[in-house]
């Protein structure tokens, strides 16, 4: 009986680099080994911005929140008096309630400011 070869397996992944790298510039869409590299790198690239994505709209969302609060409070105590008075309101949802409907923003932040001790 014969032994399958390499050769099918080899071709299969050579194949399926190339194609993943097809638009990409140069020879790194032509040559498998340069092919190889870029689709590894981009691999790595991918994972750390998704990572990173998450960081930048938290940022966003925080110097909305900042920017709408005006020199009252700041991210930080006004972070904080929420969780002192149990209140469930993401960095999300608050900004989207700075922008979109800013006197319910309001009312939610002088009841908290007159429920604590500022």
């Amino acid at each position: 009986m014969k032994t399958q070869s390499q050769n099918f397996i080899l071709r299969k992944h050579r194949k399926f680099i190339l194609e993943k790298t097809k638009g990409f510039r140069g020879s790194q869409s032509k040559t498998f080994r340069s092919s190889n590299q870029a689709y590894i790198k981009s691999q790595s690239n991918a994972y750390q911005n998704r990572k990173r994505k998450k960081r930048d709209f938290r940022k966003l969302w925080i110097s909305r929140i900042n920017g709408e609060l005006q020199y009252k409070l700041n991210w930080n105590t006004y972070h904080s008096l929420f969780l002192k008075n149990n209140v469930i309101l993401n960095a999300k949802i608050s900004s989207f309630l700075a922008l979109q409907d800013t006197p319910c923003f309001y009312k939610i932040l002088n009841s908290i400011l007159i429920n604590s001790i500022y």
